[in-house]
């Protein structure tokens, strides 16, 4: 992808994330999602990109809390898309 002077760099490739994911699901970057975590807890976040395969675990969906930056979430933990579900 090539970027126009002064155009900032998307951030799952300032993460050295992927913009498509591994294996086809119903999810993509930029998509609000909420994460429902193991205890219950839902959290309203943004996909921010894709690990490069599901060798962790089958996790491969990466997320940023919505309205905060990537360094304000784990983003770097990914996730299943069974723990998420698109936002109304």
């Amino acid at each position: 992808m090539k970027h126009v002077h002064g155009e900032s760099m998307p951030i799952w490739q300032k993460l050295e994330l992927q913009e498509h994911p591994p294996v086809e699901c119903a999810f993509a970057v930029g998509d609000r999602v909420i994460y429902t975590n193991d205890a219950g807890l839902k959290f309203d976040c943004d996909i921010i990109g894709f690990s490069e395969n599901t060798d962790f675990y089958g996790r491969f969906i990466h997320l940023k809390e919505h309205g905060k930056t990537e360094t304000g979430s784990c983003w770097w933990f990914p996730h299943l898309p069974t723990e998420i579900t698109k936002a109304a």
